[in-house]
């Protein structure tokens, strides 16, 4: 796990922790990633933040031809580690990536073995030269009535939607890029 790694993972719980900040990374994400993690992060690129959901998560793949660190698999640990591996699945073999790009819904039900609850949507996400894009994960303190409302207590799966991220897995943007 890397110094990044933890200040990112920081920046996600001081977000749900407190809402000026997290109004504040959603509207201004650069500037509160340098200022959090002591980074200095390209003058042209973008970081786009997109708020995960109750009923929304997110994949975000590497831009293409981009491979992941060697650590990443060794890190693919806790709620979220089988949307990773698909991820690095996605990375390794093009046609599959395709798939998941155009139907992620079918491909994560089909590859996972598990049935999403209706109204559940897994939206992909490509990094670009110029834009990294960042999922905020949904808070861990979410009200349990809007599990109940959407059906989710009584799903049970190797992967839960929304993804919960526990605050000892690391949480990575890439923010080392190379444009050009």
């Amino acid at each position: 796990m890397t110094d990044e790694s933890l200040n990112i993972g920081k920046i996600v719980v001081r977000a749900w922790a407190d809402n000026e900040f997290k109004e504040e990374f959603l509207k201004n994400p650069k500037v509160v990633i340098e200022r959090e993690t002591g980074n200095k992060i390209p003058e042209e690129v973008e970081i786009q933040v997109i708020e995960e959901t109750l009923t929304t998560s997110y994949l975000i793949l590497p831009r293409r031809g981009e491979s992941l660190p060697e650590d990443t698999e060794t890190e693919q640990t806790g709620t979220d580690a089988p949307l990773s591996r698909l991820i690095t699945k996605a990375v390794k073999d093009n046609a599959f990536r395709e798939q998941l790009l155009s139907n992620p819904n079918a491909v994560v039900e089909e590859e996972l073995g598990v049935k999403l609850p209706e109204g559940v949507e897994i939206r992909v996400l490509e990094q670009q030269d110029n834009v990294r894009y960042f999922a905020l994960p949904v808070s861990l303190e979410w009200e349990d009535e809007g599990e109940k409302d959407l059906g989710l207590e009584k799903w049970k799966s190797p992967v839960k939607v929304p993804v919960k991220v526990p605050i000892k897995v690391p949480i990575k943007v890439p923010i080392n890029v190379k444009v050009g």
